[in-house]
């Protein structure tokens, strides 16, 4: 309920309006305040998505590791894409 910045705000917006709002958090170890937040965050409808990387799709580049993490937004979105080649593909 309190957004301190224009992100913050932006966030609480998509929440407050049933639109779909993607956190990725990125920092470990996670503190127990962070894990709470996100706790909270997902019972208000938030989508957690660490930036996991996931090795079947055989990396060789940083490019590739960020398209995979992009792809996999995209994914949870519903969106289309050709970033990443999918497992068993």
């Amino acid at each position: 309920g309190y957004s301190a910045d224009l992100i913050g705000r932006a966030a609480e917006i998509m929440l407050r309006l049933g639109r779909p709002l993607v956190l990725m958090p990125r920092e470990t170890p996670l503190s127990l305040p962070a894990i709470e937040n996100m706790r909270l965050a997902k019972l208000a409808g938030a989508i957690i998505l660490p930036p996991v990387m996931a090795y079947y799709a055989q990396p060789q580049t940083v490019d590739d590791v960020t398209d995979f993490f992009v792809g996999k937004v995209l994914d949870v979105l519903g969106l289309e894409h050709n970033l990443y080649r999918r497992w068993g593909e």
